[in-house]
């Protein structure tokens, strides 16, 4: 791959349609009275080729500058930049990648990190960040971690979502897909602060190439406070 390669093609990413359902959490008992944190169900409607109403879409359009702010990093530096995935409220979409090598131990990877918020996910979409079909993803896994840290250790992340030779994405008309999480994560795990796709097979291109500008997560979320 060279950054002669053309761009990704256009992908819709509508925001046009936004279900949150606001609750309020316990506040803790006493002797000594916290804060509660606001709540909010978020629930996949569809991909960003129609609508998005998951958490990152949620912060954009309700403008939230808290701190720490959302945060896109990445192994290694091919073309564009992480920051894109924030920002993908543009019918355009751009070239995001990593480089080829594979970063040392765990493979190339891109780390979400929510700033204040957290989140207890039911489903994450992702968008191919080159060209239509040109090395996508097969193998990789979803993780998060609860770490209050800006980057949690390696021990501090679990696996929410194992794709092995996955080639749903790479089938994908709009260069979008969307999966669906275990039920348990629900009512079993702490909600998340960071996210991370995690390559762990070549693509479909046999290069570590991690290509990827658009990501979304859906489910039960809150503000730190």
């Amino acid at each position: 791959m060279s950054d002669d390669d053309p761009n990704a093609p256009e992908v819709i990413a509508a925001l046009s349609s936004i279900n949150i359902t606001s609750t309020r959490g316990a506040p803790a008992p006493a002797p000594a009275p916290t804060s509660t944190r606001p709540q909010f169900k978020l629930t996949y409607v569809s991909d960003f080729s129609t609508t998005s109403n998951g958490l990152l879409s949620f912060a954009r359009v309700v403008g939230d500058k808290g701190s720490p702010p959302m945060r896109v990093t990445k192994s290694s530096n091919g073309q564009g930049a992480g920051k894109t995935i924030l920002e993908t409220s543009s019918s355009t979409a751009t070239n995001c990648t990593s480089s080829s090598a594979p970063s040392t131990g765990v493979g190339n990877w891109y780390h979400i990190d929510l700033g204040f918020y957290r989140i207890q996910p039911t489903h994450y979409t992702m968008r191919h960040g080159f060209k239509k079909g040109q090395y996508v993803l097969r193998s990789w896994v979803l993780e998060g971690s609860t770490s209050t840290a800006a980057d949690p250790t390696s021990a501090e992340w679990v696996v929410l979502k194992t794709h092995t030779n996955d080639t749903s994405l790479e089938k994908s008309t709009t260069n979008t897909q969307t999966w669906q999480l275990p039920p348990s994560l629900i009512h079993s795990c702490k909600p998340f602060r960071h996210l991370r796709v995690r390559q762990t097979h070549p693509n479909s291109k046999g290069s570590w190439t991690l290509c990827m500008n658009g990501f979304e997560v859906y489910g039960n979320a809150q503000k730190a406070l």
